[in-house]
């Protein structure tokens, strides 16, 4: 296991977590894309099930994937 050298984002208290560093950066990224481009689901087209995660949630967690550049 390796050792992390600060609390992970996940257990800092919700205040902290929105000072976090890692937070504003990604959130500063984000702000610069113009999410109206991601289309959602059609609202009016009946669909099985639960509603979905947004689409943008998806993309945003490629993004951050790609940016720390895990495989």
């Amino acid at each position: 296991m390796i050792a992390c050298a600060s609390a992970p984002a996940q257990d800092l208290p919700i205040d902290r977590r929105e000072h976090a560093p890692v937070v504003q950066r990604y959130r500063a990224f984000f702000a610069c894309l113009d999410w109206s481009v991601i289309p959602e689901r059609d609202p009016r087209r009946p669909w099985p099930g639960s509603p979905p995660h947004p689409r943008a949630a998806y993309v945003k967690a490629l993004l951050s994937k790609l940016c720390e550049q895990k495989v």
